[in-house]
């Protein structure tokens, strides 16, 4: 039988569906486990069948930590998160769904599956994460507004991704439904609850305006303090970029900037005066080159190479010359592409022979790729046209 109601797993049977399912309650099971099943034609439905016979070398390790009892308690925990998730419109996307975050499958430690509440799209790209202290001032949630509010009038397709936490988590949210900017709420407990109580109608209002909330633990799932550790994991896998607003040199936002770092996405800090607690996590990334100043919202869009809407506006179909008029880092770095033997360039090699800095030549790059004059190619190469 297939299952045609749930998003991401339209081709999985009914029997596969359940036991990939069932594979969140085995707790040996990780993106490694589900990448060897898959590297071997083993599927979830065949490990955790009841009735199976010993599993061959090198799958005889599944053997040895997930005996009979377990696979079949398994099963049972799963049928009964599935009635949990039809009475409450849940999804669930297993690592191997088609519809699971890419971004979010890249790292090592992915989930193996994630609970999701709400309709929209996992698979866009162009989400980015705001964390920050609880205890954040009124001139980190201002600040939020602005920031959202710009990033909104250029890029309206983004995400902003983050935590549901008081302070900048609920900005970043709040600021984001105000511009009309969908949002996707990261969770570190079931959807049987919400944690923080206070931001429950927040949440609610996420869902109603087209975002998500999302965990990779089940209903029933009580908080501990080392699930919201695991769960910064997420927010920083989802986005290509984490900024990171204001936070003291420990914390949940700091654990998300250097997860993100260990990731090698992109990772942004807003300083401030070094005599504030609240800045000191953030001036600690810069300094130790962990993350890019954050210097405005034109200079992120650059350096993620994405193209905002107004430039969207106003692009014509670029008019060839055999003598562009140019000037700045454009004319440096076509200068240089012209010069040099290479036929294909990356950012390093070009920062490397020019003197300009990464997200100049980010910027100057999207110029000339809007006047014709560069074409950008599969894993951030440019060449000229």
């Amino acid at each position: 039988m297939k299952r045609e109601c749930r998003p991401g797993d339209k081709t999985t049977t009914e029997g596969e569906y359940r036991s990939r399912l069932a594979l969140m309650f085995l707790d040996r099971i990780t993106a490694e486990s589900v990448w060897t099943l898959e590297e071997y034609g083993v599927s979830a439905e065949e490990l955790l069948d009841p009735e199976r016979g010993p599993l061959p070398h090198p799958l005889d390790v599944f053997d040895r930590h997930i005996s009979r009892a377990d696979r079949i308690g398994a099963l049972e925990k799963a049928d009964q998160e599935i009635r949990f998730m039809e009475r409450h419109d849940v999804r669930f996307l297993s690592l191997l769904s088609s519809e699971y975050p890419p971004l979010l499958r890249e790292i090592p430690d992915a989930p193996v599956g994630l609970f999701v509440l709400g309709e929209d799209d996992l698979s866009v790209i162009r989400n980015l994460a705001i964390v920050g202290t609880r205890k954040c001032t009124q001139y980190g949630l201002q600040f939020c507004n602005q920031f959202v509010e710009g990033l909104s009038e250029q890029i309206p397709d983004a995400r902003i991704v983050s935590g549901l936490a008081h302070g900048i988590d609920t900005g970043g949210h709040d600021a984001a439904l105000a511009c009309g900017l969908k949002t996707w709420a990261v969770v570190a407990h079931g959807l049987d609850t919400i944690y923080p109580a206070a931001n429950r109608d927040l949440a609610a209002r996420i869902v109603r305006s087209g975002g998500l909330i999302i965990t990779e633990y089940p209903s029933g799932t009580r908080i501990f303090r080392n699930n919201f550790l695991h769960r910064n994991r997420i927010v920083a896998g989802l986005c290509p970029a984490t900024l990171v607003v204001e936070s003291e040199i420990k914390g949940g936002a700091m654990s998300t900037a250097n997860t993100a770092f260990s990731y090698s996405r992109e990772v942004f800090a807003l300083p401030g005066r070094y005599t504030d607690l609240c800045s000191e996590g953030c001036n600690h990334l810069i300094a130790s080159e962990k993350a890019s100043i954050y210097t405005g919202v034109k200079a992120l869009i650059d350096r993620l190479g994405w193209v905002s809407a107004i430039k969207k506006q106003k692009f014509r179909l670029p008019e060839h010359t055999l003598f562009p008029q140019l000037a700045g880092a454009e004319k440096v770095l076509y200068d240089i592409m012209q010069k040099q033997n290479t036929e294909e360039f990356t950012v390093d090699k070009l920062a490397a022979i020019s003197s300009l800095k990464a997200y100049e030549i980010m910027a100057a790059l999207t110029e000339l790729e809007f006047a014709g004059l560069v074409s950008r190619l599969p894993g951030s190469r440019y060449r000229l046209c």
